[in-house]
């Protein structure tokens, strides 16, 4: 067992293949339909990492990533996204994204960027305490 991924997803269809994808890599998911439910997730348990579909909401978007990361600024986030604003990935990254994918997402590329993600986050865990 690697750990637990909290995913930030309302559909259906994304949250089967996420969870058949990261179960078969070892992850433990938690769902959240949210960043609100994300938050109370991660406060009851910790995980490694969080994989957020910035398209679920509206506007506010950008504020959640933000104080998610402000809550727990060593989680890495991956962001998920359908949209498609040029400045969107600097955006999301100063809000606290480690990284931005656009859908349609190869799942092994989406699992590269996860695993990377992961093994900086752990380094940077390491050289904090």
């Amino acid at each position: 067992m690697n750990g637990i991924v909290v995913v930030v997803d309302d559909d259906v269809n994304t949250r089967v293949i996420t969870q058949t994808l990261l179960d078969s890599r070892g992850w433990q998911v938690r769902w959240a339909r949210d960043v609100g439910e994300a938050m109370q997730q991660l406060t009851d348990v910790p995980a490694e990492a969080t994989v957020l579909d910035l398209s679920l909401s509206t506007a506010s978007d950008l504020n959640d990533l933000r104080r998610l990361h402000q809550a727990w600024p060593l989680l890495p986030v991956v962001v998920i996204t359908d949209r498609t604003e040029p400045d969107l990935e600097r955006f999301a990254r100063q809000s606290g994204a480690a990284a931005l994918l656009h859908k349609p997402t190869d799942l092994n590329h989406f699992m590269r960027v996860l695993d990377g993600t992961l093994s900086r986050a752990t380094g940077r865990r390491s050289d904090a305490a």
